[in-house]
């Protein structure tokens, strides 16, 4: 997979810092290579640079351990990162500048834009309450009486409709406009929040009966894609790629025939997503079995080596070569994020621990750090997702319906560009200051009663519907205290 981006450094640099200026820098960072991405077509040029540069900002010696203020923080960069870009993209590729070698392809083959959806689902897993192992989601995988399951589908099919409202209304604002639209993605009335919809109504209901009958995310996942797989070999994929161009006498199957048939592919990759997070936030598995998941990581790259010599990825049609695709790439990438926070952190507390004589002084100096220290810009998007995601469609749509866009030349159109990830980032920070933890009402995939801080033992904040779970930093700091004290304390005896 192409690199999206390179990972903003200003927030590790200078944490804590409400400069102006520092905000400023760090919206660079995560904005000039995406708007470079989008003008000049060749990722591996635009992004050389930036990687460079972050190479050397966050060279650090080899980390001793992996804590979980680190693992927080990588997360939400890696999920950031491709919602950042996806929301980036879907206005750019209306412009003549931007190169159709990173369009959508219409059947088979991958580019940049075709990662979009497989990495808003695999974050969506990554982040699910089965992955975090919430509280409340253990007592509901508890759950056998039939007054508190009838409870649970309650609060399922509420958060369902509220992602069946968005398709719905996004159906009539592209009807009634006019708007452009591709039948052959979803089909004629189908959108991405119809498929979100549906893997929350399929995990909220399941999730908790398969866990508690110890059923493993990993293996669900290549059953539901061997059946995708056998199912377009059976037919299905000649029933979608020989759909007529007029599906107006068609009926209502047949109109939106690619978002049925595709749906187990996407709940595949969810679960994907699921098996990762819970690896990733398991520390004893996660060194233990650090050998087995190479094992597993190789195979799985030489699987897709020899797929991709049969046939090529369709994110069309959610086949299993675009599923082993989108788990390499997104493995990849969350490793990356990983690698570099415990490079930094641990240069981190080695600095601390040296520079500071006392011990509590400096705990707190280094949890303060470490809580902080991430891409403030990149770290919104991620918990704000789906509302900033909501934002960029409707700029989309009034820079569309405005002007010709295929008229405007490369430097408008970065000018543009740029104005579209200020209006993002000021979006978010709009949506963090007026409503801090308050109840609204963004949909998710995790229902209010699921949320809880990262899902690493942190208190639950039951009243905060969001797109995506969020954490308070303090919180984060106070778990964290112990964890760095033994770490000092391993130091000393070193020494």
């Amino acid at each position: 997979m192409r690199v999206i981006a390179v990972l903003p450094v200003l927030g590790a640099l200078f944490p804590h810092s409400n400069s102006w200026r520092l905000k400023f820098l760090d919206f660079l960072f995560a904005v000039l290579p995406i708007v470079a991405l989008c003008i000049v077509g060749e990722p591996w040029i635009c992004c050389l640079i930036f990687l460079v540069i972050g190479k050397w900002l966050y060279w650090r010696p080899k980390m001793k351990s992996l804590d979980d203020v680190v693992l927080d923080n990588a997360l939400h960069i890696g999920r950031g990162l491709p919602l950042f870009g996806t929301c980036m993209v879907i206005l750019a590729v209306d412009f003549r500048a931007f190169p159709r070698i990173l369009a959508k392809t219409e059947n088979f083959g991958y580019a940049f834009m075709d990662a979009g959806v497989g990495c808003f689902v695999f974050a969506n897993g990554l982040f699910s309450p089965w992955a975090r192992n919430l509280p409340s989601f253990q007592r509901e995988s508890s759950v056998e009486d039939f007054p508190q399951l009838l409870e649970r589908t309650r609060r399922v099919l509420k958060s369902c409709s509220r992602f069946l409202l968005l398709g719905l209304l996004r159906v009539l604002a592209v009807k009634s406009t006019n708007y452009q639209e591709h039948q052959t993605e979803y089909g004629v009335h189908g959108n991405f929040f119809f498929v979100l919809a549906g893997l929350r109504l399929f995990s909220g209901v399941f999730d908790p009966m398969l866990n508690r009958w110890q059923v493993s995310p990993e293996f669900l996942s290549w059953v539901l894609i061997a059946v995708q797989e056998l199912g377009l070999k059976l037919g299905l994929e000649n029933w979608v790629l020989e759909a007529p161009l007029n599906r107006a006498e068609l009926g209502f199957v047949s109109q939106n025939r690619e978002i049925f048939v595709s749906f187990l592919g996407y709940a595949a990759l969810y679960y994907a997503g699921v098996n990762f997070g819970k690896w990733v936030r398991n520390r004893q598995r996660r060194y233990r079995n650090s050998l087995t998941f190479g094992e597993k990581f190789v195979a799985l790259h030489l699987a897709s080596n020899v797929i991709f010599g049969y046939f090529m990825p369709s994110r069309r049609l959610m086949n299993s070569a675009y599923f082993f695709w989108m788990v390499l790439a997104n493995t990849i990438h969350y490793r990356i994020c990983l690698l570099i926070e415990e490079i930094f952190y641990n240069r981190v507390c080695k600095i601390i621990s040296v520079q500071i004589v006392s011990q509590k002084t400096a705990i707190q100096t280094a949890c303060s750090i470490i809580s902080g220290s991430s891409s403030p810009f990149l770290r919104k998007f991620s918990r704000n997702g789906m509302f900033v995601f909501l934002v960029a469609n409707l700029f989309t749509g009034l820079v569309n319906l405005s002007f010709n866009t295929l008229s405007v030349g490369g430097v408008m159109t970065a000018v543009i560009l740029f104005c579209h990830a200020a209006l993002l980032g000021i979006s978010s920070e709009v949506f963090e200051y007026w409503m801090p933890g308050k109840g609204h009402h963004i949909p998710s995939l995790v229902t209010s009663d699921e949320k809880g801080g990262n899902g690493d033992g942190l208190k639950k904040r039951p009243e905060e519907p969001n797109s995506f779970p969020r954490e308070d930093d303090s919180e984060l700091t106070k778990m964290n205290v112990e964890q760095f004290q033994s770490y000092f304390q391993d130091s000393d005896s070193d020494a």
